[in-house]
């Protein structure tokens, strides 16, 4: 698949939200894949039945965009 450069993204989200800034880029993406691997060979052995993951992450920066939002907006009609 098509993977876009740092500085693409990063645009296309600034267009949309002109505040936006990139806070942390991380290079690890190929840990995940061998964690699970490792994880999934030794889950009998450390009584594993099941796991899972959950990305809360981008959870996050929705929560803080519409925060911010809810902030600007309440400024704006206070303006009024």
């Amino acid at each position: 698949p098509w993977m876009g450069s740092k500085n693409d993204v990063t645009s296309t989200i600034t267009q949309c939200i002109p505040q936006a800034y990139l806070k942390e880029e991380t290079r690890n993406r190929h840990s995940f894949p061998e964690f699970f691997s490792i994880l999934d060979s030794r889950k009998e052995s450390l009584s594993i039945t099941g796991y899972g993951v959950q990305d809360v992450s981008l959870e996050e920066v929705f929560l803080k965009v519409t925060e911010q939002y809810k902030t600007m907006n309440s400024r704006f009609c206070d303006l009024s």
